[in-house]
């Protein structure tokens, strides 16, 4: 393996030059480097692997060679990287359903360091007008995540990294002029992909993963000014407001559907919070209804007009239910959660907002 490795980075430093100059060769994006024939050879091993005897040590190993092949990749072209990635993570899709045993972390890995370079590329580009492979390849790693399934490593880190990947592309789509709103719209596209995870109850870090990305989508769509956008893209705004409002009340229906235990409700805050030092059920209950009730408010803070808030309302089925589900945890909690990471202080304040928002 080591002289695999060696051989992929001498190879590597033959395609490097080309990164100056990605648009002189529009062939070079599609090259297959003897790095990257043997990453995907290292994952088609790796999903295949059987830990009989759940040695971590091994895990690690593979895990620390596919960092090293990924890394690899990434000193190729940067066009050459992002059509990798691509194919990366299409592979990851297939086989993800195919292997009845992987290894549980692979594929957040792979997302995870794929990621960390994208947004590199990112903040280095100028402008995509000329080259649409980097926002393909950026909107893959927005949502092909949510189809991996849960892992025990995804924490509240993993949704940062996901948000400073959406702040990228929006950095760049703005350098070309263009409307936010475009890139909410690509994402509206795959609301589907965001209700089977979220329906999905075996997974509760990713859930949790979910809720924070929805919240911190919600709060960059609320610095858009809809005002400048042309009338010919109206509908994309109802479009928008629809879509998140669907994913928000199968993410009420799950909750009010399910009472998990203490280590699910756990396992949701893993990405809700940066620390987790609370360990009564009820308490942590709590903290995730309140981040849920939380979304709703923003979401409903959206509205700008009547027809979007009727257009939400409508799409809030679970909604009456929930805040009386959530009234009834809320009154049943101890007050100690008020020194807990999201405090009980800020909920009648809240709560006023989104009541004021119904009854107006």
């Amino acid at each position: 393996m080591e002289t695999v490795l060696r051989e992929s980075s001498i190879r590597t430093k033959t395609l490097s030059a080309t990164q100056d100059n990605p648009l002189e060769n529009k062939s070079s994006s599609n090259r297959t480097s003897l790095s990257d024939q043997y990453l995907q050879m290292m994952l088609e091993h790796t999903v295949r692997f059987t830990n009989v005897d759940d040695d971590q040590k091994i895990e690690e190993t593979y895990l620390h060679i596919l960092s090293y092949l990924i890394d690899t990749l990434s000193k190729t072209s940067d066009d050459n990287f992002c059509h990798q990635t691509c194919s990366l993570l299409q592979k990851c899709s297939i086989e993800l359903p195919l292997q009845p045993l992987n290894i549980p972390t692979l594929f957040w890995h792979i997302w995870l360091r794929c990621s960390t370079h994208l947004i590199s590329i990112l903040n280095r580009t100028r402008s995509m007008e000329l080259d649409t492979q980097r926002q393909e390849t950026t909107i893959e790693l927005l949502i092909r995540p949510f189809e991996f399934g849960d892992s025990h490593r995804l924490d509240y880190s993993y949704t940062l990294l996901w948000t400073q990947l959406f702040k990228a592309i929006c950095r760049v789509a703005l350098l070309d002029g263009k409307q936010l709103i475009e890139i909410y719209v690509e994402l509206s596209r795959h609301t589907s992909v965001f209700q089977q995870s979220i329906n999905n109850q075996q997974c509760q870090r990713l859930f949790g993963f979910l809720l924070t990305i929805v919240k911190s989508l919600l709060k960059y769509f609320n610095d858009i000014d809809l005002s400048t956008i042309p009338k010919r893209s109206l509908s994309s705004i109802i479009q928008c407001y629809t879509q998140m409002s669907i994913i928000i009340n199968s993410i009420l229906q799950r909750l009010l559907s399910h009472d998990e235990n203490s280590s699910q409700w756990l396992s949701v805050c893993c990405c809700l919070l940066k620390s987790t030092r609370i360990s009564s059920n009820e308490q942590l209950k709590s903290i995730v209804l309140t981040y849920a009730r939380d979304v709703v408010v923003d979401l409903f803070s959206l509205c700008k007009t009547c027809s979007q808030f009727e257009t939400i309302l409508t799409n809030l089925t679970e909604l009456q239910s929930f805040l009386t589900a959530y009234e009834q945890v809320s009154s049943t909690t101890t007050t100690t959660l008020g020194s807990s990471p999201l405090s009980i202080n800020k909920q009648p304040q809240s709560d006023n907002v989104l009541f004021n928002r119904i009854i107006s």
